[in-house]
């Protein structure tokens, strides 16, 4: 049972399982009152058995019901919905920057007319079946994951050193997200450092799984976020390594 951590414990249960059960259940929770705390209440029986439980978040919002930002659980603060901290980002010296608070290592955008310029664009597929072959996998990730021959070895001559450069899924790019949508006043609507363009469509990885020709996109103009875009069309990108 999971409840506000100032309230009483209520006797609606938020999941049931029975021996061996791996079970999962999604819900809205109310946090306390008083502070945003939760309290978990675990019953097994017969007394003395033992089950584990694993609490994660996808999601949480304010009193003006706009979601904020996917994120674990541990990222929550009463101070700052969106887990920011005065150090939370790392600029490395080697055109990219990490995350502290996700651990992702992100591409440095630039306004350099390098391959990293913000202000290019990138197709997601060529057309059906809609594969991920347009030109953010077959120009803008190919010349980040720069691979060469030397010597009879393969040896990557990636970004930073590093051939496994990507598009962010939807919730990797949806922590980039701050000040939380719809309260972004002063577009682009991200503290990571380096250029952002002020655009509507940031491509992610994430297909629409209910219309296979569009693709989930971040508008950091206004901080959010939707799956209405065919993946044929040229938007922002921006390249992530890490993360599961």
């Amino acid at each position: 049972t999971l409840y506000p951590g100032d309230a009483a414990l209520p006797t609606a249960s938020s999941l049931n399982f029975a021996t061996g059960e791996v079970e999962g259940n999604a819900g809205v929770v109310k946090l306390g009152a008083t502070e945003p705390s939760l309290s978990a209440y675990l019953a097994t029986n017969p007394p003395g058995s033992t089950a584990n439980l694993v609490l994660d978040v996808t999601g949480y919002y304010g009193a003006s019901q706009a979601t904020i930002v996917a994120g674990r659980l541990n990222t929550v603060s009463s101070t700052n919905p969106n887990g920011e901290t005065v150090d939370r980002w790392t600029e490395n010296g080697d055109g990219t920057v990490t995350d502290k608070l996700t651990g992702l290592h992100w591409e440095l955008k630039t306004d350099d007319g390098s391959i990293h310029d913000k202000d290019d664009t990138y197709t997601w597929s060529d057309g059906a079946p809609w594969d991920f072959d347009g030109t953010a996998a077959t120009v803008f990730l190919a010349e980040l994951n720069l691979r060469i021959r030397f010597d009879g070895l393969d040896i990557c001559a990636g970004l930073a050193g590093h051939c496994d450069w990507r598009l962010p899924t939807i919730d990797e790019l949806q922590t980039l997200i701050q000040p939380a949508f719809p309260d972004c006043s002063s577009p682009p609507c991200t503290k990571i450092p380096g250029e952002t363009a002020v655009s509507l469509v940031y491509w992610s990885s994430s297909t629409n799984t209910g219309t296979t020709a569009n693709a989930w996109f971040v508008s950091f103009n206004n901080g959010a976020s939707q799956a209405v875009v065919e993946k044929r069309a040229a938007n922002y990108v921006r390249a992530v390594r890490g993360g599961s």
